[in-house]
């Protein structure tokens, strides 16, 4: 769960999302960030500076921050390569490195550069994986023979696999052909595959100074058209469907029909309180595949309370969890109310827990008309929305099915909270910045 813990949601890309940019976060540790701000200041959509702006994110140590800024600029630019391999190594600093070799990998498939190839390479002698990586330093250097980094690093793969013992590996390797020899004296020549043009200069509003990080970027134009590319681990677009639990449950057996027949699977916030008064229904959750979060003890307003006291709420719940299901929560944490800021979002993250707002709510507690549940999911829904929805409703319960079924023919894939994609850390709401 380290990556949960890492500064997500800080108050700097709260700000962006909300169409500004903060620089003087920055000012202390970057003197290019304020030239690079008012770039963006003055167009929001380059995406040039928008990767420079990720760049000092990630040297500041914001590296959820930077995967945001990568993101939201991938929608702008969804074949500009740069993005896609920023992204695979902050994931592979961040420790994801499964999920940071199919960002590798997905560059790859858009533009086969040598720098990619070489990332590749020092990723699978990480995970353990030799013969991929010496296949990978190989391509990086037969795109660019000059590249004497990648040579080394073929050459010391070499001569680990001659000095480990012969070990039967199951299956072809991954690489279309054995890697051919690369000698060290080999001649220096330049690169004659995948030339990399210089990227196009970013403007600069008049009056202030070209910030010498985006000049300095290397990297291919993005072109004013792109062909829509799928992304690691969107599949079509996650969502999640969320269901708060804390006093009734008269539509818990519609709802885990609803997901079952599907084979969805949903986070369910529940109060300590709620796990047990229907203490079957709670194993059945989990039975099912669902997961069950922390919706606090006794649902009471805890904007206003200190970290002991939110702690101590906390873990009566989790003592009611474990009493009755065997296992603590998962970790995420739901405010009763969405009554929460930035002070108690930061206690909640320092105890262990993701805080979770949401991104649609269906006010489905008021029972509304189900035709305008299903209106307001459906038509605001958008990849990685977190939707609330309640276990004691009934409108709510015979809306589901619909808007289940409208998303999944949409391409959107409902899952629980704990599948989020790593690289969207960042996007699930809160309310503090």
């Amino acid at each position: 769960m380290r990556g949960w813990c890492l500064a997500i949601l800080v108050g700097m890309v709260t700000a962006w999302w909300a169409g500004s940019l903060p620089g003087q976060t920055f000012q202390a540790s970057s003197p290019d960030l304020a030239a690079i701000v008012a770039v963006l200041k003055a167009d929001p959509r380059n995406v040039n500076a928008l990767n420079a702006y990720g760049i000092e994110q990630a040297r500041a140590g914001d590296l959820i921050g930077a995967i945001r800024t990568w993101r939201y600029a991938i929608d702008l630019a969804p074949r500009y390569v740069h993005l896609f391999n920023n992204i695979g190594s902050a994931l592979r600093r961040l420790g994801h490195l499964k999920d940071s070799r199919d960002w590798y990998q997905a560059s790859l498939r858009l533009q086969p550069t040598y720098w990619t190839w070489y990332n590749l390479g020092l990723l699978q002698e990480e995970m353990g994986n030799l013969p991929e990586a010496q296949q990978s330093y190989w391509e990086a250097v037969r795109l660019f023979p000059a590249f004497m980094a990648a040579r080394e690093r073929y050459l010391r793969v070499e001569r680990l696999r001659r000095e480990a013992p012969a070990e039967p590996r199951p299956g072809p390797s991954v690489a279309a052909k054995p890697p051919v020899p690369i000698m060290p004296e080999a001649e220096p020549v330049r690169p004659t595959v995948t030339a990399v043009p210089r990227p196009e200069p970013v403007p600069v509003p008049r009056g202030t100074s070209r910030p010498p990080a985006t000049e300095a970027l290397t990297g291919e134009t993005p072109a004013r058209e792109y062909e829509q590319v799928r992304l690691p681990g969107d599949a079509g677009g996650q969502v999640f469907l969320t269901f708060d639990g804390g006093a009734d449950a008269d539509g818990v057996e519609p709802i885990l029909a609803a997901l079952a027949a599907r084979r969805v699977r949903s986070t369910f916030f529940l109060t300590g309180q709620w796990v047990k008064s229907f203490p079957d229904l709670a194993r059945r959750i989990l039975a099912e595949g669902h997961e069950i979060a922390n919706h606090s003890m006794s649902h009471k307003n805890m904007a206003g309370w200190g970290k002991e006291t939110i702690a101590a709420e906390l873990e009566k719940a989790e003592a009611v969890f474990v009493a009755v299901t065997g296992r603590r929560g998962a970790p995420f944490f739901r405010f009763p109310f969405g009554a929460q800021n930035a002070r108690v979002e930061r206690l909640t993250e320092e105890l262990g827990y993701r805080p979770v707002y949401w991104t649609i709510d269906t006010i489905d507690w008021q029972e509304p008309p189900v035709q305008r549940i299903i209106d307001k999911v459906t038509t605001r829904i958008r990849r990685g929305a977190v939707v609330l929805m309640h276990v004691g409703g009934r409108n709510g319960p015979k809306a589901l099915p619909t808007i289940l079924d409208n998303l999944l023919a949409r391409g959107f894939r409902p899952d629980r909270l704990s599948g989020l994609d790593p690289s969207q850390l960042a996007t699930l709401p809160t309310i503090g910045g």
